[in-house]
């Protein structure tokens, strides 16, 4: 008998030459031909991968394809790095300061959904049902975001100190880093019927970055790109023996984890492959935009 791996087999192809949405009239986004993001079964995701491996490339699909769905579109890039550049969403952080009232309006808007919610004939259905979109953040390396955050802080302890007793100094926050990383906490365990998502982009997931093990198993969605590492796979949730194989010298080639598909092994996966011809992803939201 012999098996032969067959490349790019489930692999989507996108030409965005033209508006015409992948995912047109559905609240799923396509990952491959086979798989979708339901973004009511899998509410949040993680999408992990050294530099190189295709990570960025996949962020753009997954960003382009939520605003065919909704304008409200956030993105937290500590960086600044590529996703920064793209100014046709609705609000980008790209510091400590500017991401703690980020999550402050986002923790807002939650509580407001919730609240017509409560209001509503029927408690149990989604903020969409009644009206809302779906409201996407993509947050580009966290560990950054939350390093900016504990050095502000101490920054702030500092100046604070120094100006004690000037009383008409205006005392800076302390706790930046304590707010980025509960708002982060409360959206990914209270959010799903608000339809809130959230996309945490890094390139290791350690553990100790949300605090524990329970935030990791709210993210429905799990890509791992590149060749894992045993630390790796366990921060997924995951052991050796159910990794798929998977031809990792393909660029955009990793391990896919969905929840709520009776999955006892992780699959491969290979991210879409992009075409933009003479446009950048930041030209495409804006003509997406004016639609």
């Amino acid at each position: 008998t012999t098996y032969k791996y067959v490349k790019y087999a489930d692999r989507l192809e996108v030409n965005y030459d033209n508006l015409e949405p992948v995912n047109a009239n559905s609240r799923s986004i396509l990952l491959n031909e086979s798989l979708k993001w339901d973004l009511d079964k899998q509410a949040h995701a993680s999408v992990t991968g050294m530099t190189g491996s295709g990570k960025t490339m996949f962020l753009y699909y997954l960003i382009i394809e939520a605003a065919n769905l909704t304008n409200d579109i956030y993105i937290v890039d500590g960086k600044s790095g590529d996703l920064s550049t793209l100014s046709n969403v609705k609000q980008i952080a790209t510091n400590a300061e500017d991401t703690v009232d980020l999550f402050h309006s986002l923790i807002n808007e939650m509580d407001e959904r919730f609240e017509t919610i409560k209001k509503s004939d029927y408690p149990t259905q989604s903020a969409y049902t009644l009206g809302y979109k779906d409201v996407f953040v993509f947050i580009d390396e966290l560990a950054v975001i939350v390093e900016l955050a504990k050095t502000l802080d101490q920054t702030n302890k500092q100046k604070n100190r120094e100006n004690s007793r000037n009383k008409d100094w205006e005392k800076l926050k302390e706790n930046n880093y304590d707010l980025i990383i509960s708002s982060i906490r409360m959206l990914i365990f209270k959010a799903r019927q608000a339809n809130i998502h959230l996309v945490l982009a890094t390139q290791n997931f350690e553990a100790s970055l949300l605090g524990s093990s329970a935030v990791r198993d709210n993210l429905g969605l799990k890509i791992l790109f590149g060749n894992p590492s045993t630390v790796q796979v366990n921060q997924m949730g995951l052991t050796q023996e159910q990794l798929p194989y998977v031809d990792y010298s393909v660029k955009g080639a990793g391990i896919i984890w969905l929840d709520g598909q009776g999955w006892v092994n992780a699959r491969p996966f290979e991210s879409p492959y992009l075409n933009f011809k003479n446009k950048n992803p930041n030209q495409l939201l804006k003509e997406i935009k004016n639609f």
